[in-house]
């Protein structure tokens, strides 16, 4: 029992967490408190693009409302309208973040259906078809009496994507010049965004090298970033006294090609994980593996295979932690501290 007995010892230190920092990061708002409302859901896809869609909108002069953090309570008062209980636990939760900007009295809630996320690197760039498309589940089971917008985006083709912005905010009374200004300084956000969390994760990441310390590479998707959804996973290994980066350590290499993997690299968010993998097995046994991911995700399926082949490369093990809406802390408490 850890209350009697630890070999971390008493004055060990807490390491760095680049989830606590990026978490953060990635939903600050802005000052914009006036025009419509409009609400955005802090779920799935809005981990990756918020920078982008909160700064179209408030320079677009609309006041941008984000959901609160995610609540167990508030997912189980919810969980009547999940429509297939094997569905991941990410997808579970997007119901409850409906549900409290409908009570914060949006006038629209802005959910986009991207097929296509950012290229980096790989045959394509998809988006799994929850992140694709779960705004039809929300439409056809959760009847809110707001407006919701799910217009259809592709990201990785810019001239296309901006065109698309350009042809929604048009529905909504913007103007062609101000919506052209506008997709500029969100394009800038998200810019800013990716090269400050990879500049961090670079920090964190010389900071363990300089006092010797070990680093967890603790990969997953976007949305693994939510303590609720992680089990504040993070927050756990850095109390052990390891330093913990993100995947986010290899957005500089975005846009490279992976070859030699046994993998159809055509999903934006594996693509970024294998190119996390392959970045580690380059490394010293100072840098680890630590893979999450949840029950009933598709494209996990077949991905940890080619993590574990190419960390394999490299003289590593992966060590993967398996997240479902019930928490169990201990089991993957137990492996990383093995790990360590």
């Amino acid at each position: 029992c850890e209350k009697v007995f630890s070999n971390s010892g008493e004055k060990t230190r807490a390491g760095a967490n680049i989830y606590a920092y990026k978490y953060e990061r990635i939903f600050q708002q802005s000052q914009n408190t006036s025009g419509i409302r409009i609400g955005l859901p802090r779920c799935l896809n809005m981990y990756e693009d918020y920078p982008f869609w909160q700064t179209l909108f408030s320079k677009a002069g609309f006041e941008v409302v984000l959901s609160d953090d995610s609540d167990y309570r508030r997912y189980e008062a919810d969980a009547r309208m999940v429509m297939s209980d094997n569905i991941c636990f990410p997808a579970k939760v997007v119901h409850s973040h409906i549900t409290d900007l409908v009570e914060k009295k949006v006038e629209r809630i802005f959910f986009p259906f991207v097929v296509h996320s950012r290229r980096n690197g790989g045959q394509n760039s998809y988006n799994c078809p929850i992140v694709t498309g779960y705004t039809e589940v929300i439409r056809n089971v959760q009847k809110t009496g707001i407006p919701l917008d799910s217009p259809t985006m592709s990201m990785k083709d810019k001239p296309l994507f901006r065109k698309q912005c350009s042809r929604y905010l048009a529905t909504i009374g913007v103007s062609a010049s101000l919506a052209e200004k506008a997709f500029q300084a969100a394009e800038d956000a998200m810019n800013e965004y990716n090269q400050d969390i990879a500049a961090k994760a670079g920090e964190i990441l010389e900071d363990s090298r300089r006092n010797s310390r070990l680093t967890i590479l603790l990969v997953g998707r976007p949305y693994h970033s939510d303590p609720l959804i992680q089990h504040s996973v993070a927050e756990m290994i850095a109390s052990m006294g390891v330093n913990v980066i993100s995947e986010d350590i290899v957005r500089h290499n975005e846009g490279k090609l992976l070859k030699h993997v046994n993998f159809v690299s055509q999903w934006t968010y594996t693509n970024r994980i294998l190119q996390a993998a392959r970045w580690c097995a380059a490394q010293g046994d100072d840098v680890q593996f630590v893979q999450m991911t949840s029950f009933g995700c598709g494209p996990d399926a077949f991905l940890t295979d080619a993590v574990r082949d190419i960390l394999m490369e490299g003289g590593k093990s992966l060590t993967l932690l398996k997240l479902d809406d019930i928490n169990n802390v201990g089991s993957m408490k137990l492996r990383v501290r093995s790990l360590i």
